[in-house]
């Protein structure tokens, strides 16, 4: 492998790193993403490969959050090791953890927005039966309401 640029009238050396001679926690520690990314090429040691994939991936998201260069950056380099597929079979299974926690959270959201607007109707005297309809709450839960 080629370690030097030469031209007409210039001359540059350069070191390779073989990243496999580098253990991949000195890398995997650090909170900057584009270290840990580098992890991907380290020596995993007794480790084994998708337990370290693994940890990179959840590190990732830690130090990177949802940065989505970070993570199609890591496919490239996992490609090298033949790691690719599994590491895009991670980031789908993070993907939908995320989506599933997102909808769960929406649905609160709308939940608690629709008992603000029932609590609303109420103190301006509507009735429970159209309270109910408007909001889509069940009726029972409008009741609650008025009684508190």
């Amino acid at each position: 492998m080629t370690d030097s640029i030469t031209m007409a009238d210039f001359v540059y050396h350069y070191q390779l790193i073989d990243f496999r001679q580098i253990p991949y926690q000195s890398l995997f520690s650090s909170t900057n993403p584009a270290k840990v990314l580098f992890a991907i090429l380290g020596n995993f040691g007794q480790d084994s490969d998708e337990n370290v994939t693994t940890a990179i991936v959840g590190r990732l998201k830690q130090t990177a959050g949802n940065n989505t260069a970070v993570f199609r950056h890591l496919q490239i380099l996992a490609d090298l090791r033949n790691l690719g597929a599994f590491v895009k079979q991670l980031e789908q299974i993070m993907a939908l953890e995320i989506k599933d926690r997102e909808t769960s959270l929406y649905k609160l959201g709308r939940l608690e927005e629709r008992t603000e607007l029932a609590r609303k109707l109420l103190k301006e005297g509507f009735e429970t039966k159209i309270i109910a309809k408007v909001t889509g709450l069940p009726l029972s839960e409008i009741k609650k309401l008025s009684d508190n």
